[in-house]
């Protein structure tokens, strides 16, 4: 079955961008877009064609269009976020670690347990120190070569 979700975005900094630029090659248009910050709210709404600002997270969630939600806020406001969201009517893909500490994890853990919805985590991995030293070492080899992956 394909569906057409109604995707919303929390958070409108740099992170919220780059999936607003993924979303808009893909004829993907945002329904509506939440942050502390009014000003990049509206800069991003008219850049991408967002279809609101949300001016609250009650509005947010007030919202009964959305279907899924891109978390793109910081690693310090995700929990706080999360327990303010209705999760149960929500596909969600949360950018960022989710927790900040292994027992916040937990309680983010034991929150969406209780919610049974789809929850997603996208770690942006681009500058762990792990990453960078793989890529200098691809970088010295030019020409072909097999690149195996353990984890």
């Amino acid at each position: 079955m394909n569906k057409n979700y109604k995707i919303a975005i929390l958070g409108a900094g740099y992170m919220a961008e780059e999936y607003l630029k993924v979303l808009a090659k893909r004829n993907i248009y945002c329904e509506t877009i939440y942050s502390r910050t009014l000003s990049k709210c509206k800069r991003l709404k008219k850049k991408y064609k967002i279809k609101q600002i949300s001016k609250s997270l009650n509005e947010f969630n007030a919202n009964k269009e959305i279907d899924a939600i891109i978390i793109t806020v910081n690693e310090i406001s995700t929990f706080s976020i999360l327990k303010q969201l209705d999760l149960s009517r929500y596909k969600i893909l949360c950018e960022k670690p989710v927790g900040i500490d292994f027992n916040q994890t937990k309680k983010i853990l034991s929150l969406l347990k209780k919610n049974k919805k789809n929850f997603f985590v996208s770690l942006n991995r681009r500058f762990y120190g792990s990453t960078i030293k793989a890529k200098n070492i691809i970088n010295k080899f030019k020409g072909k070569r097999f690149i195996s992956i353990r984890d």
